[in-house]
């Protein structure tokens, strides 16, 4: 699509920038032309979703890596007013988590109930979780 003249932020059906399209597909290739190409790695959908938080539910470590490396905010606010890093602990994304926190995910942001991603993990006996959060925070 770039090399028809078309940028690489334009959006595609269903106006889905085609950023979050290769993110979803798991298309790391896609993912790393498209930043390479000058997309910009927090475009959102119509539904609030960035690329970010689509790769973060799917559990792509990868991908959140070259999306946070092309400067993506890890403490965006996307769809249903969640982060990034609730996100990946809503899903149990361990690996996920882990990259968000060494690029400093904001460990206090809290979700509409005013839970943080510590809370959230603990009610679910997510431990592992849990000790990367904690690890994170001094505690």
């Amino acid at each position: 699509a770039i090399m028809h003249g078309l940028s690489p932020n334009d959006s595609g059906i269903g106006d889905v920038p085609a950023l979050i399209v290769a993110t979803d597909g798991g298309h790391m290739s896609a993912v790393r032309y498209l930043l390479e190409n000058g997309a910009k790695p927090d475009l959102r959908a119509k539904d609030g979703r960035t690329a970010l938080s689509v790769a973060a539910q799917s559990g792509r470590a990868d991908i959140v890596t070259a999306l946070l490396d092309a400067g993506a905010n890890p403490n965006l606010i996307a769809e249903n007013n969640d982060a990034p890093l609730m996100i990946a602990v809503r899903a149990h994304r361990t690996n996920v988590v882990l990259v968000l926190v060494a690029h400093h995910a904001d460990l206090e942001d809290t979700d509409i109930t005013g839970r943080t991603a510590l809370d959230f993990a603990e009610e679910h006996h997510f431990d592992d979780i849990v000790t990367v959060l904690r690890n994170a925070s001094g505690n």
